[in-house]
C-alpha cells in the first residue's frame, strides 16, 4: 500500500511545484490547458532549483530542500493575482483536465502495482539495468554534499575524472543524466526518504507525466477529439515501451520523451501564433522549459529531438508568405534555447565529450527490433520480442494502411497539421530504421539506441499514425481506442508479472553499507562485488569513502590499482579471517576484510555452478548433477574449519558434501531454503574441492526450464574452527 500512496505525494507534490510556473507560461489562449501542464512544469522547475543551487555554498538539497518549497509557492500566488478568474480550473475544460489528470494517476497506480503486490517495503527494484544506482548516486551528491566538497569519493580523478571534468561531482553537472539525480535529491529530501527508496517510483511519476503531455499533441497539433486523446494517452502510459523504461528506471530517456512531446506542441503553437506580430513570444516559456528538461537529462537529444519542428518549419518556408512569420517563429525559439543552454552552460560545455563517449562505449544491451505493431506495445515477452509474424504482420500493415491512405485527402483540407504530421512521423521512423539496421552487426549495441529513439518519440510517433481516431464517428470512438488500449496492457502483462518476482532490487544488506561511512577505521575500500548492481550500489552508498575498482563498472567510475584497506566483497561463499580485528561483519553475503590481512584460506565456486538468480530478498545458484567449490589451503599443514550452509534442493532429500571425491559429511536437504553446519572438517595443504551434490541425477523442473537441476546454493561461511 505504500508504493501507492508514495507515488500519489509524489504527483501532488511535483504538481504543486508545476502548478504557479504552469499558469504562467501557458499562452492566454491556451490558458484552459495549463492544469496539464503542472506536472512537467513542476519537474522542470525542481531541476532548475536544484542546479542554480549547485553554484552557491550549500550543503545539498537536505539543508534548502523544504526551505525551496516557497519557490513554487511565490509562483503560484503570482499566477493567481495575474488572473484570478481561474481559467483551466472551472468549467467543460475544467472537468476534461481532471480526467486527464486523473487518467495519469491511474497510469501511475497501475505501472506500480507489481511492487506493490510483491510486498516488502519501499525500495528500488528494476528487471534488469542498473542504471538506478547511477542515478542514487548522482542524488546524493546533490542532496548531501557541498557543491566544492571533494572528499572521498568525490574528488578522485583516477577514478572519475573524464576529459576535462576531473571530480564526480562536475561529472554529474557536466556529463551525467543531472535532472533525474536532481529530481531525486529534492524530493528525498523534502518528503524524508532515502534515495534508495524513491528511484523507481520516480520512473513511474514521469510515466505519469507523459499521459498529459501526450494528450496536448493528440488535442493541440492532431486536433483528435477527447475520448480519441485519452485513448491515445492510456495506450502510451500502459503499454510495454514506455513500461519497459520504468522497470529499468531510464529515467534519463522518460524525461526527454516528455521534452518531446512539450516543444513539439510548442512549436506548433508558436508557428501559428507567429501569423500575427506580438503573439508568438507567449510560446517563449513553454519552449524554455521543455528544452531544459533536455538540457539537464538528455543533452545530446536536444538536436534530434527538433527535427519534426524542423520537417514543418521547411514546408512552411515553401508557401508564399510565410517567411517572416517562420522568422519571428525562428527567434523565439531560439531565444528560449538560448536562454535554456546560458543557465545550463556547463551542460553545453560537456556536450562534445558526452558525444565522443557514445562513439567509444557502447552503451547498453541488445534489444529486439520492433515492427510497427511494436511500436504501438504489441510485443510477445518481458524483453520485447515481437509477436508471432502470423497475426503481428496483418496487424502492421492495417495500422500503417489506416495512417497513410486517408492522408492524402488531409493534405487538401488542413495541410499545416498533415505536414506537421508527417514531420512527427518522419524522423521517428527513419532514425529508428537506421539504428536497427546498424545494430544487426555483431557486437554493436545499436538496437538499444534504436529503442530509445522509439521511445523518447513515441508519443508523437503514435499522434501521428493514430491521427485518423478524428474521422472515427458513433461508437468506435470509444470501442477502438478502448481495444488497442486492453491489447497493449495484456501485451505488456510479462513486463508486470517479472516486475513482481523482484529480479533486481535493494535489499536490507545493500542499505547496510552506508553504516560502514559512518565507520572512522573504514577510509579506503576495494570494490571487489562481482556483480554491476551490488558494486554500483556500494559506490553509492559509500561516497564519504575512497574507493577502487578492479573492473570499470560505469560511468566515471574506472578500475585503479586497489589501494584500498578493506576488501569489499558479495559472494555466496566467503572465508572469513582468523583475527576478528581484520573483519567488519555485514549483513547478508557481503563481506568486508582488511587488505592486509593474512590469507589462510581462499574459496571459489568452480564448475557445476548455473547463473546466478536472485528474486525477493534472496540470491542463489543452482548446481547440476554435483557444484564445486575450489579452495586452497597454502599453509604446509592440514587445517580444521566450520561451514555453515544455507541450500535447498528441487525437492526433498540429503545433502551429500565430499572433499577431493572423499564422502565427508552428510545432511537432510528440504525442498525450502534451511540452515546447514558442518563443523571440524580437515582440509589438506595445497588446492582441495569441496563438491555439493544429492546423490541423486539432477532433474528438470519443467514449466519451459529445461536445465537440469539438483540443489540451490543461497550461502557458504567457511571459518576456523575452535582453537585452530
Amino acid at each position: 500500500m505504500f508504493y501507492y500512496l508514495i507515488v500519489a505525494v509524489l504527483m501532488a507534490h511535483t504538481a504543486f511545484w508545476g502548478a504557479g510556473l504552469a499558469w504562467l507560461i501557458t499562452p492566454r489562449r491556451w490558458r484552459m490547458v495549463a492544469p496539464l501542464l503542472a506536472l512537467p512544469a513542476g519537474l522542470a522547475l525542481q531541476s532548475a532549483v536544484v542546479w542554480a543551487a549547485g553554484w552557491l555554498p550549500v550543503a545539498g538539497t537536505d539543508v534548502y530542500g523544504r526551505a525551496a518549497l516557497i519557490v513554487p509557492l511565490g509562483l503560484l500566488v503570482a499566477a493567481w493575482r495575474r488572473d484570478r478568474r481561474g481559467a483551466g480550473w472551472s468549467g467543460a475544460g475544467g472537468r476534461f483536465n481532471a480526467v486527464v489528470l486523473a487518467l495519469a494517476l491511474a497510469v501511475a497506480l497501475f505501472a506500480v502495482s507489481p511492487w506493490a503486490r510483491a510486498g516488502g517495503g519501499l525500495t528500488t527494484i528494476t528487471n534488469g539495468s542498473c542504471d538506478a544506482a547511477d542515478y542514487a548516486a548522482g542524488a546524493r551528491v546533490f542532496k548531501e554534499f557541498l557543491p566544492a566538497d571533494r572528499s572521498g569519493f568525490l574528488g578522485q580523478r583516477e577514478v572519475a575524472g573524464v576529459g576535462q571534468v576531473d571530480n564526480f561531482h562536475d561529472h554529474w553537472r557536466q556529463l551525467n543524466h543531472f535532472t533525474p539525480a536532481g529530481l531525486l535529491a529534492l524530493n528525498a529530501s523534502v518528503l524524508g526518504r532515502p534515495v534508495h527508496e524513491l528511484c523507481g517510483v520516480l520512473g513511474v511519476l514521469l510515466l505519469a507525466t507523459l499521459v498529459p503531455v501526450t494528450v496536448l499533441v493528440a488535442r493541440g497539433v492532431v486536433r483528435l477529439p477527447r475520448r480519441a486523446a485519452l485513448g491515445l494517452a492510456a495506450l502510451v502510459g500502459l503499454g510495454p515501451v514506455q513500461n519497459y523504461a520504468v522497470y529499468q528506471v531510464a529515467l534519463g530517456q522518460m524525461l526527454a520523451a516528455t521534452a518531446v512531446g512539450l516543444l513539439l506542441w510548442g512549436c506548433f503553437g508558436l508557428f501559428r501564433a507567429a501569423q500575427r506580430p506580438g503573439r508568438a513570444w507567449a510560446w517563449a516559456g513553454v519552449l524554455a522549459a521543455g528544452a531544459w528538461l533536455l538540457v539537464g537529462s538528455y543533452t545530446f537529444f536536444l538536436v534530434v529531438a527538433l527535427a519534426p519542428v524542423a520537417g514543418v518549419a521547411g514546408w512552411r518556408l515553401c508557401q508564399r508568405g510565410a517567411v517572416r512569420p517562420l522568422g519571428r517563429a525562428a527567434l523565439v525559439l531560439g531565444a528560449a534555447l538560448v536562454l535554456a543552454g546560458v543557465f545550463g552552460w556547463e551542460r553545453l560545455h560537456g556536450f562534445a565529450l558526452r558525444w565522443s563517449l557514445h562513439d567509444t562505449v557502447e552503451y547498453g544491451w541488445p534489444i529486439p527490433r520492433l515492427r510497427p505493431d511494436g511500436w504501438f506495445g504489441l510485443v510477445a515477452s518481458a524483453e520485447l520480442h515481437p509477436v508471432a509474424l502470423a497475426w503481428g504482420g496483418p496487424v502492421a500493415l492495417l495500422l500503417l494502411a489506416a495512417a497513410v491512405w486517408p492522408w492524402r485527402r488531409w493534405v487538401g483540407r488542413d495541410p499545416l497539421r498533415a505536414w506537421t504530421v508527417a514531420g512527427m512521423v518522419g524522423p521517428a521512423v527513419i532514425g529508428y530504421l537506421i539504428l536497427s539496421v546498424k545494430g544487426s552487426v555483431p557486437g554493436s549495441n545499436a538496437s538499444y539506441d534504436a529503442y530509445k529513439l522509439l521511445a523518447c518519440f513515441q508519443p508523437v510517433l503514435l499522434a501521428g499514425l493514430l491521427w485518423w481516431w478524428r474521422l472515427l464517428r458513433g461508437w468506435p470512438t470509444v470501442l477502438v481506442p478502448l481495444a488497442a488500449v486492453v491489447a497493449v496492457a495484456v501485451a505488456g502483462s510479462s513486463l508486470r508479472a517479472r516486475a513482481a518476482t523482484r529480479p533486481l532490487a535493494v535489499r536490507a544488506p545493500l542499505v547496510a553499507l552506508q553504516q560502514l561511512e559512518q565507520r572512522p577505521d573504514v577510509r579506503s575500500v576495494n570494490i571487489l562485488c562481482g556483480e554491476m548492481w551490488p558494486r554500483l550500489w556500494a559506490n553509492a552508498l559509500l561516497l564519504r569513502k575512497e574507493q577502487y575498482f578492479s573492473v570499470p563498472t560505469y560511468e566515471g567510475r574506472k578500475p585503479t590499482q586497489l589501494k584500498g584497506e578493506w576488501n569489499l566483497r558479495d559472494t555466496l561463499v566467503r572465508v572469513r579471517p582468523r583475527l576478528a580485528a581484520d573483519e567488519v561483519p555485514l549483513v547478508g553475503s557481503f563481506a568486508l576484510v582488511r587488505a592486509a590481512a593474512p590469507v589462510w584460506l581462499t574459496a571459489t565456486p568452480g564448475a557445476g555452478w548455473h547463473p546466478l538468480e536472485q528474486e525477493g530478498r534472496d540470491r542463489w545458484q543452482w548446481a547440476a548433477e554435483a557444484g564445486r567449490i575450489e579452495v586452497n589451503n597454502p599453509g604446509a599443514d592440514p587445517v580444521r574449519v566450520d561451514l555453515r550452509l544455507r541450500a535447498k534442493g528441487l525437492k526433498a532429500g540429503r545433502l551429500v558434501l565430499k572433499l577431493d571425491g572423499r564422502r565427508v559429511a552428510e545432511h537432510p536437504l528440504d525442498a525450502a531454503p534451511g540452515d546447514i553446519a558442518v563443523t571440524g572438517l580437515e582440509l589438506p595443504a595445497g588446492a582441495s574441492v569441496l563438491t555439493c551434490e544429492t546423490g541423486e541425477p539432477a532433474v528438470s523442473p519443467g514449466g519451459g526450464d529445461d536445465r537440469r537441476l539438483s540443489l540451490a546454493l543461497f550461502d557458504l561461511v567457511i571459518s576456523a574452527a575452535a582453537g585452530q
